[in-house]
């Protein structure tokens, strides 16, 4: 099925692709291998836009504190 303009050879590609990228980004920042999930609290895709992201990081943040208290 081609709706998406990708056969799923090239989305299993593309996927692939993104998750090294994704790796070596946390690896070259953090000095973590990804994907270690027991080290992230949360993680936001900054392209949901800055404003929205700030936001999402501090009511988790607040969730977060209110637990922990």
């Amino acid at each position: 099925m081609r709706s998406t303009g990708k056969s799923e050879k090239e989305a299993i590609e593309l996927a692939e692709t993104v998750d090294r990228e994704r790796a070596d980004f946390v690896k070259q920042y953090f000095d973590i291998d990804w994907p270690e999930r027991h080290r992230f609290h949360l993680m936001v895709n900054s392209g949901i836009g800055e404003e929205a992201a700030v936001e999402t990081i501090l009511d988790a943040l607040a969730l977060y504190t209110k637990q922990r208290s």
